[in-house]
């Protein structure tokens, strides 16, 4: 194997940035998530790759495999731009297995001059870990697009093969098309857009990652639209990354969207989310990044960017619930457990690895102080409104705060997951997320907790690197 896909201790010990239970590429960039799903015993999970550098260009698909969701076992490259139809990027897409084959559908990004071109394609990942390219699908109805149509994303209705795409109007205006499988052919059967209300309501020039998921009765649209202005000076980003629920009653054909856009994260950095649905559990993975960041500091390492933690998904009362994967409680190799009262306490223990529990009772507000020199953390509850601020990142034009709204007047419950240069946040058993990246220059000194008033039951876990060496 190639040392581009080699996984070392040293990789580990020399940077103190590299995550230890978070999914990164071995060198270059790493960004949307591809081809969740499982296949031959084992969850197959790609992503979007440049194994020569730290830029946005000469898109792989690289290659995760792991039997839990927690331990990853990496492998060469799946799929380079190396064909007429994929020259300039193998850009995102899905994965469903045949039985014997996965079947990869993914976006030829091609460029010819000003001219750009879209080709959505098919390739087979066959036992032995040889991929096939079988090149672009025969499809129709897809002439009132620019060149902007890609991530198709595959899914079933009873006996029926559909794609979602993510599209974009000859007028510039962002949606998803739903094509129908009939025979070789690939029909579009249906156009959808809807103004997304961030602040105001406001037409995305495009929707990028489309995923269509059904979680019990609930029909729910992922999608991330591009080019929306948050009415908040804290939030500078223009691409979002949430879900509409959306009425198929009449099948995807007739699909309409049934709610305003919700965000899947509430904190910093997370885009370009994937679903995989298995034994009856719904499982996400997203970006810990977005398109239009600035270079981070791992640029000196040789690597960039990195995916969050899987996500278990469920609807409740109307709800969507997002909780960390069961399976990643088999990382804690050891715990210190505290019980406070109202007042003012310090926790010593947080490390580059580990995972920090707060269970509330009758409290109405707290803060959490997690310091780090110009990278520390804070987090505050009052009132039903969360703040998280983070300190300076070491890069450019990075926020520095969010505000989330609970359902809930008073917090109940906290999940605190650290790893090197990342923090995901887990709000009131999954009922929001808040994730984002920061670049430590030191340790992490001892921990602030200013509780207003009731009583919290702490656990802080340290956690093993889930990393399978080669």
């Amino acid at each position: 194997m190639s040392e581009s896909w080699q996984w070392t201790t040293d990789k580990f010990t020399s940077d103190p940035w590299r995550p230890c239970y978070h999914i990164a590429a071995a060198t270059g960039l790493i960004n949307d998530p591809n081809g969740f799903s499982f296949h031959q015993g084992h969850f197959q999970l790609f992503y979007q790759w440049n194994p020569f550098g730290c830029e946005h260009k000469n898109k792989h698909w690289g290659h995760f495999s792991s039997r839990d969701l927690v331990h990853w076992q990496s492998h060469a490259a799946a799929l380079a731009p190396t064909d007429w139809f994929d020259k300039d990027g193998c850009y995102s897409g899905t994965a469903v297995s045949n039985g014997e084959n996965l079947e990869l559908y993914y976006t030829g990004n091609v460029r010819n001059g000003e001219q750009r071109l879209s080709y959505q394609c098919k390739a087979l990942l066959q036992p032995g870990g040889k991929v096939e390219k079988l090149g672009p699908l025969t499809i129709e109805g897809l002439d009132n697009y620019t060149g902007h149509v890609r991530d198709p994303k595959f899914f079933r209705w009873g006996e029926q093969s559909w794609i979602v795409l993510g599209v974009q109007t000859l007028d510039l205006q962002g949606g998803i098309s739903l094509l129908q499988q009939q025979d070789q052919r690939w029909c579009e059967r249906h156009y959808v857009t809807k103004d997304i209300n961030f602040g105001h309501p406001q037409q995305a020039y495009m929707w990028e990652c489309p995923d269509l998921l059904q979680l019990d009765d609930q029909w729910l649209l992922l999608a991330c639209p591009q080019g929306i202005h948050s009415d908040s000076a804290e939030y500078n980003s223009t691409n979002l990354s949430g879900y509409f629920t959306v009425d198929m009653h009449a099948g995807p054909a007739e699909l309409s969207i049934s709610n305003d856009f919700q965000l899947l994260d509430y904190g910093f950095e997370f885009y370009a989310p994937q679903t995989l649905q298995h034994q009856g559990e719904t499982v996400l993975i997203g970006w810990l990044g977005l398109p239009d960041e600035a270079e981070h500091p791992t640029v000196a390492h040789n690597w960039t960017q990195m995916l969050g933690l899987p996500r278990s998904l469920s609807w409740q009362d109307g709800y969507l619930l997002q909780q960390p994967i069961a399976a990643i409680r088999e990382l804690i190799s050891g715990q210190q457990q505290h019980s406070y009262g109202a007042g003012k306490h310090s926790l010593s223990g947080i490390s580059r690895s580990c995972l920090l529990e707060m269970e509330l009772t009758a409290c109405g507000a707290f803060q959490l102080l997690l310091p780090c020199g110009d990278a520390s953390l804070s987090i505050c509850a009052n009132q039903g409104q969360w703040v998280i601020e983070r300190g300076e990142l070491g890069c450019a034009n990075s926020d520095k705060k969010r505000v989330y709204q609970s359902r809930s007047e008073n917090p109940t419950k906290l999940q605190l997951f650290i790893d090197s240069s990342s923090f995901e946040l887990f709000v009131n058993d999954g009922e929001a997320v808040l994730s984002g990246r920061l670049f430590p220059q030191q340790a992490w000194g001892q921990a602030q907790l200013v509780l207003d008033d009731g009583q919290v039951a702490l656990t802080l876990s340290q956690l093993r690197n889930s990393w399978i060496e080669e």
